[in-house]
């Protein structure tokens, strides 16, 4: 498949599973936003591009999160999922329908690129190429993506039938830490940081989360246990002789 083809099913069968779990996802996407807020230190002004957004759920949290100060472009590739996405207005944030990467999106016009389970799939390479090409020089970038020595992850890998089954996309892999790290800097990365992330189980009952998060918290952080996890957090910046300016909003503001 193209990698169009494989961003189009990613982020339907990313969709269904958020949807999937309705107790569950909007604490997760939550702490995902606030992730994002915290690792690039967004200042109001700072353009995000959220690549495979569909209908929208995480984008809003990223609104939320970044009060709307920051601007978001919300690249969607199914066309149900942008009109439905396009009908709710977020402050500073336009969904883009995209149908080829390289012509729809212009070259070095993001501060950040972001997405969740859009990138582990059998093209993620080309896809890096991209999302490369997209930033800006000194621009960052935050994923957070399955990670192949889940175990439920690695079933799902290794048994075709029980992912079709399941619903989960042709084009779908788990990503190994050190190769996710290898093919970041090959495209020009640097500062690469893979971190196993999110034990939390999404069929936990929702009553459950706060008590379970501060225990969860010591697993993603305990040897051997962490790389159970099942996300990883892949961070990496582009490299710049001389980085974009930064906006200087009044911090007294």
């Amino acid at each position: 498949m193209s990698l169009e083809q494989n961003l189009r099913e990613m982020e339907r069968g990313r969709e269904a599973y958020w949807l999937r779990y309705p107790a569950t996802s909007p604490v997760k996407l939550r702490w995902r936003a606030l992730a994002v807020r915290h690792s690039f230190h967004v200042l109001p002004g700072e353009s995000i591009l959220d690549l495979g957004a569909g209908s929208g759920l995480w984008t809003r949290h990223l609104a939320a999160v970044l009060r709307g100060e920051a601007l978001i472009t919300a690249a969607v590739f199914n066309r149900d999922l942008w009109e439905t996405a396009a009908r709710e207005p977020l402050p500073n944030t336009s969904f883009v329908h995209v149908t080829d990467i390289g012509r729809d999106l212009p070259a070095e016009s993001f501060d950040y690129v972001v997405g969740t389970a859009i990138l582990c799939h059998d093209a993620y390479g080309l896809n890096l190429w991209h999302i490369h090409r997209l930033l800006k020089p000194g621009g960052q970038i935050l994923f957070f993506e399955a990670n192949f020595w889940n175990p439920q992850v690695m079933l799902k890998g290794a048994v075709r039938a029980l992912r079709r089954r399941l619903g989960y996309p042709s084009c779908q892999v788990g990503m190994r830490k050190y190769q996710l790290m290898h093919m970041t800097s090959h495209h020009g990365f640097t500062h690469v940081e893979t971190i196993p992330y999110d034990i939390v189980h999404p069929m936990l009952p929702r009553s459950l989360i706060r008590f379970v998060q501060s225990i969860a918290f010591v697993f993603e952080h305990a040897p051997l246990v962490r790389e159970l996890c099942g996300t990883l957090y892949i961070w990496a910046r582009k490299p710049a002789a001389l980085p974009s300016p930064r906006p200087r909003p009044s911090l007294a503001r």
